[in-house]
Parts: structure tokens; sequence; C-alpha cells
């Protein structure tokens, strides 16, 4: 897969200036930790539960050295870091520890990721290009995959149909309701698998 793009006109700073166009990326959705667990278990012998149990103290290890004035570097990723607000002042006697803020957690890349990432794919994005299937179609696509396969998730139903969150959002509760799918497992690891009598 690639990275999608489109060109988006920058605002003009005076009426005769020339319209400049800057590329934009557009998402193909939100990857979550149930996705990179579904990833890292069907690649290799790591149990799912593990992974995001790994995750967790993980998360727990970060707020803890996050709040304790440390930054957090993720070898190959970045570095995590806190940044302060406060109300303007003018001398420094006037603002005490009570008095400031937490404004945001920076993130900043490591050389390492985007060296990885300067060779990435990239591909224009028609509008509306991953949703332009119908339901119809869509779900005869799913009855084919699920004729060769025993369960599908979240994940696999998007890269199969390349549609957004949205719309599997939407396709999932209406399998549901029409009895055509039925939820298995446990949030955020569920999957869906025919119901009874829902392929003859």
């Amino acid at each position: 897969m690639s990275i999608l793009y489109k060109m988006k006109a920058l605002p003009k700073r005076n009426e005769d200036e020339l319209i400049y166009l800057h590329p934009y990326v557009v998402s193909r959705g939100t990857k979550r930790l149930a996705d990179w667990a579904e990833e890292a278990h069907d690649g290799g012998t790591l149990n799912k539960a593990d992974i995001l149990g790994a995750m967790k103290s993980l998360e727990e290890f970060i707020v803890k050295s996050l709040r304790n004035g440390y930054q957090v570097e993720l070898d190959g990723v970045g570095t995590l870091a806190v940044s302060l607000s406060s109300r303007k002042v003018t001398d420094e006697k006037e603002i005490r520890g009570n008095s400031l803020d937490v404004k945001r957690v920076t993130f900043r890349c490591s050389k390492s990721l985007k060296t990885r990432l300067s060779g990435a794919s990239l591909e224009r994005s028609s509008a509306a290009k991953h949703d332009k299937t119908t339901f119809d179609f869509r779900h005869a696509k799913l009855m084919k995959y699920l004729s060769e396969h025993p369960f599908i998730n979240r994940s696999t139903y998007r890269i199969l149909m390349g549609c957004s969150d949205r719309v599997w959002r939407s396709d999932c509760n209406r399998y549901l309701n029409e009895g055509i799918l039925k939820r298995e497992g446990k949030s955020p690891l569920n999957f869906y698998t025919l119901a009874a009598g829902s392929l003859s």
C-alpha cells in the first residue's frame, strides 16, 4: 500500500500573489493497538493478550516517566516530552508550580524513522476514493471472503474493501442487525463469523 495525498491551495497573502498548491496526506484511517496485536499474532507465535498487556505496561511506564520529569525515548521511533503553559507574566516570581499546566505531550521523530519513511510510495487520492463501492458490492465481496476464511476483523475488512472506518462501522452494524455476521471475542479483539445459514 502507499501513502495517499491530495493537493490543496495555500491561502493567498495578497490579491496579486499566485495560488500555490501544497500536498496533504489523506489518511486511510486509524491504526490502534488491537490492529498491531492482530498483525503481531498472525506473523508469529505471540499471544494477543500478552501483546496488549505489554503495551499497557509501556503506557504506564511512559505516563510515570513523563509525570516525574523525564523525556521518554522509544528506540527507532522518537522521543516524547511534556510542554507547559502559563498566564503571561513579566517576573518569574509571579509563577508557582501550581499555577502551571501541562500544555501537551510533544513528539520528536527519530532520524531512523524518518529515513525508513523517506522511500514510501505515494499515490494521489481522488475524492471519496475508498468509499465508492456500494454496500451490495462489499457484501458480495465479504461473502466470498468468508467462504474461504473462518472469520474477518475490522482491519482486514477495511483493507479488503478499501473503505474508511466510518463505512466499516456502518456496514458492520448492518451485517449484525440483518443477521449476516455474528460478533465473537472480547473488545478490542473482536472478530466476526458468518451467522448460521447466512452463506446458503
